[in-house]
């Protein structure tokens, strides 16, 4: 993986500084894995995560039945080897992360538990405190912190409009992206 993320990188002459890795629910467990694998990678630049209600830790029971990451994962964690498979794919193994993140979640979410993404951020915060932001969006379900048309997203534009991670400018205001500061 790493040895492709790197070749990909130099092949499709991407600017990693402007590179973001958003990512939904599941989709943002695999936002944080991605940038842990390209950070890892030498010579890369690391890239901006946004991680909405985030699934970053697999030890996680998400979903009405509790089995998502059972389902996610194709296999429960029974065996060392679907263990050490859990431990490879979990962000919150693989803590503390080397590249921007912001987490943003609703503390109305029924999908995957605000505790649950508290303490994923708690624990990426004490372990980078100068790469991690964190927005806790007031009322907002596990769907309303993506979608653009709703009330969470416009409380997430005024509250968090600005916001410096690491070296970079984050704008939730419906402006770009800022690159590397110098």
């Amino acid at each position: 993986m790493d040895r492709y993320v790197l070749q990909t990188h130099h092949s499709l002459l991407l600017c990693p500084e402007r590179l973001i890795l958003l990512g939904h629910s599941a989709g943002g467990c695999l936002a944080l894995w991605a940038a842990q694998r390209w950070s890892g990678t030498a010579g890369a630049v690391a890239p901006l995560v946004l991680a909405a209600a985030p699934v970053a830790d697999l030890e996680m029971k998400v979903s009405d039945e509790g089995d998502a990451v059972e389902l996610y994962m194709k296999q429960p964690p029974t065996s060392e080897s679907a263990l050490e498979a859990y431990r490879l794919a979990s962000p919150a193994a693989n803590l503390p992360v080397s590249f921007p993140l912001l987490i943003v979640y609703g503390d109305a979410d029924a999908d995957v538990p605000p505790e649950l993404v508290k303490a994923y951020a708690h624990a990426a915060r004490a372990g980078a405190p100068a790469l991690v932001s964190v927005l806790e969006i007031s009322q907002a379900d596990h769907f309303q912190v993506v979608d653009a048309t709703s009330d969470a997203w416009r409380q997430a534009r005024r509250t968090g409009g600005q916001m410096r991670l690491g070296r970079r400018e984050v704008r939730l205001d419906g402006g770009c992206f800022g690159g590397e500061r110098k």
